[in-house]
């Protein structure tokens, strides 16, 4: 299980991954308030016929479905157990050095310093499979650009931030697993 001095430590990195969530969540509703200031702009008669609309629709699905993709690989159970063994990733990523400056990091002992890597592993997924979502209310502002009718944005933001919404951070429940895993010795030496 994980101690309580990790459990601190994670509460803090844990807020700081929700705070980007809801940053993401709201930049899908500054995209239809993008849009629907420029609309202000765009005379009814100016609009022009695009035949191949249909491709915003196929680009936002890709972006849906490379994230539900990449959540699925990304947080398996053999992906846990390489961050384990390799204590998160081997690269120095920013991500890392802040991690490593972070308030209660000092604290930690060896073991709670490698499942502390595990979580830059889970940090990274989130925020990858975040920014697939998000993507999908990006192709709506641009079809709305292009297609100088602000109201096609909408369906494009209600499905990223669904989609946000069905990748809530919740790192405790991984970080156990990833405690577990240690603890019998298949995250490796």
């Amino acid at each position: 299980m994980l101690s309580q001095s990790m459990r601190a430590y994670l509460g803090v990195q844990a807020r700081n991954l929700t705070l980007i969530w809801i940053a993401l969540q709201a930049a899908a509703a500054i995209y239809y308030i993008i849009a629907r200031l420029m609309a202000q702009n765009w005379a009814p008669e100016d609009r022009p016929e695009i035949g191949f609309a249909y491709l915003f629709y196929v680009w936002a699905a890709l972006m849906a479905v490379a994230s539900l993709l990449y959540q699925r690989w990304a947080f398996s159970d053999a992906r846990l157990a390489k961050a384990v063994r390799e204590g998160g990733p081997k690269t120095v990523s920013p991500a890392a050095v802040m991690m490593s400056r972070a308030a209660g990091h000092g604290e930690l002992d060896e073991r709670d310093k490698r499942l502390a890597g595990v979580y830059i592993h889970l940090q990274n997924s989130y925020i990858i499979t975040w920014a697939f979502q998000e993507a999908v209310a990006l192709v709506g502002l641009v079809m709305a650009i292009v297609t100088r009718d602000a109201s096609n944005v909408v369906l494009f933001n209600l499905a990223a931030v669904g989609l946000l919404f069905t990748t809530r951070p919740a790192p405790l429940p991984f970080m156990e697993s990833a405690a577990r895993l240690l603890e019998r010795g298949e995250g490796g030496a």
